[in-house]
């Protein structure tokens, strides 16, 4: 369970984000809308440690996640989170099949097996990559380059599950495969799934929908 409790955020002296009470049960999917610059990508931040509240406590399954340092937080996030990142934060010098096992290289309790390629490959044929994994990220299409970044944030199945847009640069088509993979994994594992989307054809298959601007500071 992820619960925030008097969570304040904000860049410099004006809070962007004032959050009194938010809880976001295990194993349930939510949508995240808003205007643009009113806070989700900050509230997926906030939820993987990358950034701490101001003031106030967000706990994920017990653990304040502010009270972690640098190094307890990355740690909790290798082995908790899986971020599909809106700019999608690939290695240009990595494949496409080493950026999807990147998360096991940078963290120190993930151990590259057999059984984690089989997942891996696994995982890039079911969103159409399975003829990519040789290539580098600037020889793919910006969907492509999406979908490899899905991959990465599903490979080492995570409890929760963050998606900034995931489906932002693809066509209705790959949107729905996509979108139905990434919930498809969650519900199946049992991972709270949170996605932040400008897509109202979408919201319907969410267990819930947040809009972010209720916690404008």
């Amino acid at each position: 369970m992820i619960g925030f409790d008097q969570v304040v955020f904000g860049y410099g002296a004006s809070p962007l984000l004032r959050i009194p009470s938010l809880t976001i049960e295990a194993g349930r999917s939510m949508a995240i809308i808003g205007p643009s610059g009113a806070g989700k990508t900050t509230l997926l931040s906030l939820i993987a440690g990358i950034l701490t509240p101001q003031s106030g406590a967000l706990s994920i399954f017990g653990t304040n996640i502010g009270a972690l340092s640098d190094v307890e937080r990355r740690r909790f996030r290798s082995r908790t989170i899986g971020f599909v990142f809106q700019d999608f934060r690939l290695m240009p010098y990595l494949t496409v099949f080493d950026n999807i096992l990147h998360p096991y290289r940078i963290a120190d309790q993930l151990t590259v097996c057999e059984g984690t390629r089989q997942s891996a490959q696994a995982l890039a044929g079911s969103l159409g990559l399975g003829d990519k994994l040789g290539r580098y990220p600037e020889a793919l299409s910006q969907g492509e380059r999406q979908r490899v970044a899905i991959a990465r944030a599903l490979v080492t199945e995570p409890k929760i599950i963050l998606a900034d847009e995931p489906t932002g640069n693809l066509d209705m088509r790959t949107k729905r495969v996509c979108l139905d993979l990434l919930l498809e994994k969650a519900r199946a594992r049992q991972a709270t799934f949170l996605m932040v989307t400008h897509d109202a054809g979408l919201l319907e298959q969410f267990d819930r929908v947040v809009d972010i601007s209720d916690y404008g500071g």
